[in-house]
């Protein structure tokens, strides 16, 4: 292959002109791996994006990086210059066997019970970043980055979250498609082992049924992997459908992946037909899919660590009908818990952003940031942004 060829296939991939860059791939199938954990210098962190790519602060003195993923065996390297990493695969073992003394369901009930032990209950710092794209009907129509510092007294406290910078295109919807709440919605909602909602309701446990699908091992710890699913296929108050997995040792929950169930959301939007002509914009939920993850910090104790929320909603107008996809992207770079700041939520929960946040038209001046590189689709869709623009 010549020079040239190499050169645009980094460029291709990376959208950067360097080759060198950091990436995290599977060493069977060089598949780029997308949510691995990195931590560096005890409490900060970041995680790769769609193409497993993620960058460090050029200022900051790290030595080495530690990567973690459910799926893939932890690795901490030396960390002196830019190169690929390969992570083995984590095998999950089917064997079926009781966890230890305790039934599934007496399984979960403990790990709900041990929230107070196993996560963070003092006061805290939490810094992160947090990035929101739509498309309608496959075309990007506005993104949203925010930078952010929360502040949470203990696990019964609702977080207070400040804005520090942020910033968005214009939206380009037809049918002024726009959401609520933003950074204060995925980090206040989101978190369900702090709310304990749901699936994690002990009061409302009895609606689920819990399966054991097997363990995986990770550096001498065992994970076991947990189903769940609602018990009455008819009760549309119950949609997600999901798994849990819970470290064996503590029961702390490190990952919670669902979706909601199709055929119920089929039912909810039968109730109200989208093709009816309509003066004013309706918009339908067709579907809702989100992975939250945890890390731990210190003292065997964990804290929010990343969520990801991909919903496409179906919006309808007169006869007219439009599919808008969106996604939204939470991580957790730093957790201080030594030095805390009170902050105070500074802006409106009830209408997006308000005044906390500026509107970028020319999106040739939208920042990359190592916090959570674009990842080649989120650049298509800027790039669709200005095309519209």
């Amino acid at each position: 292959m010549k020079f040239n060829s190499v050169l645009k296939l980094c460029l291709l991939i990376l959208g950067s002109n360097l080759c060198a860059q950091n990436m995290v791939i599977d060493s069977v199938t060089k598949v780029p791996i997308e949510s691995v954990h990195i931590s560096y210098n005890i409490q900060n962190g970041l995680i790769t994006n769609s193409d497993g790519y993620f960058e460090l602060p050029k200022d900051a003195k790290i030595d080495s990086i530690t990567l973690s993923h459910i799926a893939y065996k932890s690795k901490t390297i030396d960390f002196r210059s830019r190169d690929t990493i390969y992570l083995i695969s984590n095998a999950i073992s089917l064997d079926q066997v009781l966890l230890k003394s305790f039934t599934v369901k007496d399984t979960i009930l403990k790990a709900i019970e041990r929230i107070d032990i196993n996560y963070l209950d003092t006061p805290h710092n939490s810094s992160g970043f947090f990035r929101q794209s739509m498309q309608q009907d496959g075309k990007g129509i506005e993104m949203i980055e925010v930078d952010f510092v929360s502040y949470l007294e203990n696990r019964a406290s609702n977080y207070a979250t400040n804005i520090v910078n942020a910033e968005r295109t214009k939206n380009y919807s037809d049918i002024k498609f726009s959401t609520i709440g933003g950074v204060y919605a995925i980090i206040e909602k989101g978190d369900f082992v702090k709310r304990k909602k749901y699936f994690l309701d002990k009061n409302d446990i009895d609606s689920y049924e819990f399966d054991y699908e097997g363990t995986l091992t990770n550096n001498g710890e065992i994970i076991y992997k947990i189903a769940f699913k609602p018990k009455d296929v008819n009760d549309l108050r119950h949609l997600r459908i999901g798994e849990l997995y819970l470290e064996a040792e503590s029961l702390a929950i490190l990952e919670i992946s669902y979706e909601m169930d199709q055929n119920k959301l089929e039912k909810i939007n039968g109730m109200s037909d989208p093709k009816l002509r309509r003066s004013r914009p309706v918009f339908f939920t067709k579907s809702v899919r989100s992975i939250i993850k945890y890390q731990k910090i210190n003292n065997d104790r964990w804290a929010l660590s990343s969520i990801e929320v991909r919903n496409a909603k179906e919006g309808a107008l007169k006869r007219k009908s439009f599919l808008y996809s969106l996604i939204g992207k939470l991580i957790v770079n730093k957790i201080e818990i030594d030095n805390v700041k009170k902050v105070e939520t500074n802006f409106n929960t009830d209408k997006d952003f308000s005044k906390a946040i500026r509107r970028i038209d020319n999106v040739n001046n939208w920042n990359d940031t190592y916090k959570f590189p674009l990842s080649n689709d989120e650049k298509r869709i800027l790039e669709e942004i200005k095309k519209q623009n």
